[in-house]
């Protein structure tokens, strides 16, 4: 026969982890509105520091130069990066997915011998 005092002990041990867990729900429930009504987060603006134009130069897997959606070739890239308005403060660079990463390191030199603007390097989307 089994003591009434053993079984309200394991009532009693039942109790606490049943607790436990109605408190963690009831938690988890309220927090629900609020985090369905938060905004979305949005990316940080990427700054280049002092306000200005941007150009925009693609390498293609062939090695032509795309400049602000213009065809050039590498002397006239070199030409055009010499002779920028003062108004020019960066380059964004973004290289065809075929190229390998010593063309791409290769073009990168280049564009440092040819230009003292920094270089705002983009790498090319990866195809799933």
């Amino acid at each position: 026969m089994k003591s009434p005092v053993l079984e309200a002990n394991w009532l009693t041990l039942l109790l606490v982890p049943l607790a436990a867990c109605t408190i963690t729900v009831l938690f988890a429930v309220a927090a629900l509105p609020a985090l369905l009504l938060a905004p979305d987060p949005t990316p940080a603006a990427e700054s280049v520091g002092a306000p200005g134009e941007t150009l925009a130069l693609a390498l293609t897997g062939q090695g032509s130069w795309i400049l602000n959606g213009m065809p050039l070739t590498s002397t006239m890239v070199a030409r055009v990066l010499r002779a920028r308005p003062r108004s020019v403060v960066a380059l964004r660079f973004q290289p065809s997915g075929a190229l390998s990463a010593a063309q791409v390191a290769g073009s990168l030199a280049w564009l440092k011998q040819h230009s003292t603007l920094p270089v705002r390097f983009e790498a090319p989307p990866v195809a799933r």
